[in-house]
């Protein structure tokens, strides 16, 4: 009732749950999934070699080392900083290797023939609704994203606008994240 019309016509996707479960799901857990893994188990690692003592703040139980290597100083988090500045460039390689991800599709998409027959075939060759859902072309005319398929219009190249659009989403967060952290220090540090 709530997401389909009155024809049974679906109203935001196009596809049902028991298909787009599946499919988001292939892709989260085996590659990203696995990533991830390396990626926290490799942090955990380098935080109990380095600084355990960052880790006993969620650990409260965990023996305190007395003998850290450096100190909280941008020289002692340098090969972390580096580590994730990597990480940050290489994100986006992920996606362009296989193509556009599952779901993100815009209501031109679902309408242009050629990208039916792909989206389709990346969806176990389920067939689309005949129409585009209107709930998503309704929000879509609502809000739209500030560079549409993640390149900026002045760009050449979608592939390279959406390396940028990931490095730019990145390091905004890790600004955002440093910003919170002096203001914290500051806090700590005035009486």
């Amino acid at each position: 009732m709530l997401f389909r019309d009155a024809s049974g016509a679906p109203l935001y996707a196009p596809y049902p749950l028991r298909i787009a479960i599946p499919a988001m799901m292939a892709g989260h857990l085996t590659v990203a999934g696995l990533a991830e893994l390396i990626l926290s188990a490799g942090l955990v690692a380098w935080l109990q070699r380095s600084h355990p003592s960052l880790l006993s703040a969620t650990a409260p139980g965990a023996a305190a080392a007395d003998d850290e290597v450096g100190g909280f100083g941008w020289l002692a988090l340098r090969p972390l900083l580096v580590g994730l500045a990597a990480l940050m460039l290489i994100t986006p390689l992920g996606i362009l290797a296989v193509g556009t991800a599952w779901g993100e599709w815009s209501p031109r998409d679902l309408a242009d023939r050629t990208a039916r027959q792909q989206i389709a075939a990346a969806s176990a060759n389920q067939a689309l609704p005949a129409g585009v859902p209107q709930g998503l072309v309704r929000l879509s005319s609502i809000w739209t994203a500030p560079f549409p398929s993640y390149a900026p219009p002045f760009l050449r190249s979608s592939s390279f606008g959406y390396f940028l659009s990931a490095a730019f989403g990145s390091g905004l967060i890790l600004v955002a994240a440093l910003v919170v952290d002096w203001v914290f220090a500051a806090r700590r540090r005035s009486p």
